[in-house]
């Protein structure tokens, strides 16, 4: 694997990778043989596919972890506490300029808001000139992916302007995202104890990039069980043997869909549900009100229905296990064609 001169893993690059695919009729279809007791090689080799693209995105979870030196490690958490200081001071400043919007004559109102305003101001800063500091490697491996994307853009006759313009819309934020002080410290809340200003518990959305780098974004217990058992472990366990029990008895795996825990019945989902699997049935808000989505006419198969996506969607060759990504653009075949999410680069699965 290849590191920087600090010693930390890539977080871009071209290396290859595992990028084959696995559709959710093959997993159905060894879930029925499975069911049987008729499995075949086929089964076997998806199977070893499957623990194989896993272990890759357990490996992604660590690097990202390791993408920070450890003088970083250490003074993020101190400038995670004086971010969510600023916070504080910030509601302070709002609730300024309400009682001075009430009473705008009250000069020394006036002049305690805008020492306030300025203080603000001048931490907000401090706090971004350490993450551009702590985080300028990943910033700058962004700019290079960003400018050798406008230039691959030139001679690509494959994918539309659209689709050239929504790949840079998804590095540009990413580059910025890293010295986004909530971006990068998430929110947070006051213990009821002790009143001190502490972050929030692990979120399965909108999730902090300290979250990233303290948990990575895959839970992985390991399969050395009985090394488990000497350290009190003896719960529950999420690994490789998991997700190739759950798949191999027809169960399809969503991280596609933003959820590396959550799997699917693909048998009971294309018999019952109207379109099967799709980005549309996915949807966490798929019958809310405040977002009705289309009716998926229901059709043979798992095949995402024409007039649901479009014909060149992804969903005809998606990951089974990938790093969560941001929903690919119209014009992409395969997810690897996708622009990267995160907003962490799109290389950091290299080994």
């Amino acid at each position: 694997m290849r590191e920087d001169a600090a010693g930390r893993p890539p977080l871009s690059g071209s290396a290859s990778r595992n990028s084959a695919s696995i559709p959710d009729d093959k997993i159905m279809a060894m879930g029925k043989r499975t069911a049987a007791n008729a499995n075949t090689a086929e089964d076997s080799a998806m199977e070893t596919q499957i623990r194989a693209q896993y272990r890759e995105m357990s490996q992604t979870s660590k690097n990202v972890q390791h993408a920070v030196d450890a003088d970083g490690k250490e003074q993020l958490p101190h400038e995670q506490a004086e971010f969510f200081k600023l916070q504080e001071s910030r509601k302070r400043e709002a609730e300024l300029e309400k009682k001075l919007a009430k009473t705008p004559d009250d000069e020394g109102l006036a002049k305690e808001l805008e020492q306030l305003r300025g203080d603000n101001q001048t931490e907000d800063a401090r706090i971004r000139n350490v993450l551009r500091g702590t985080f300028g490697g990943v910033q700058a491996e962004l700019e290079a992916d960003i400018t050798a994307a406008t230039e691959r853009h030139k001679t690509d006759d494959k994918h539309d302007a659209k689709w050239k313009q929504q790949e840079l819309d998804v590095l540009k934020p990413a580059h910025d995202n890293f010295e986004d002080p909530a971006r990068v410290f998430g929110t947070y809340h006051k213990d009821k104890k002790t009143q001190a200003l502490v972050a929030d518990d692990q979120k399965v959305s909108q999730v902090s990039l300290m979250q990233y780098l303290n948990h990575g974004f895959v839970r992985d217990d390991g399969t050395d069980y009985a090394s488990l058992k000497a350290k009190g472990k003896q719960g529950a366990v999420f690994n490789e043997d998991v997700v190739a029990t759950l798949m191999r008895h027809g169960f399809q795996s969503g991280s596609y869909f933003g959820d590396t825990m959550h799997f699917d019945f693909v048998e009971s989902q294309t018999n019952l549900v109207p379109g099967g699997r799709n980005r549309i049935n996915m949807s966490k808000d798929r019958a809310s009100p405040e977002n009705e989505l289309p009716d998926v006419v229901n059709v043979p198969t798992t095949a995402v229905p024409a007039n649901a996506l479009p014909s060149d969607s992804v969903f005809k060759k998606s990951h089974p296990l990938s790093f969560p990504r941001a929903q690919p653009p119209k014009g992409s075949t395969t997810m690897d064609e996708a622009p990267n999410p995160l907003q962490l680069p799109k290389g950091i699965m290299d080994q």
